[in-house]
């Protein structure tokens, strides 16, 4: 997720909430996304990107699909 849930408000991180529980999918976050989701919950990876832990990048650049909410992909975050 990125800084796009945030400023849609809280119904946005609701839903994304929702949808990780629904899913079970792992979850991580931009900077300007932190918030979104918990850092406590089950499926929290951490945020991504030069300053970001290395399971949240590692899944990132490892996973076979992709769903991004709220997010722009500048060189800081891919790499």
């Amino acid at each position: 997720t990125g800084g796009g849930v945030i400023n849609a408000g809280p119904k946005a991180s609701e839903a994304l909430r929702a949808l990780t529980a629904e899913t079970n999918f792992p979850l991580t976050s931009t900077l300007m996304g932190l918030g979104a989701y918990p850092a406590s919950g089950a499926n929290w990876l951490g945020m991504l990107g030069m300053h970001g832990s290395l399971e949240a990048n590692s899944a990132m650049h490892d996973c076979d699909l992709m769903i991004a909410i709220g997010s722009r992909f500048d060189d800081r975050i891919t790499g």
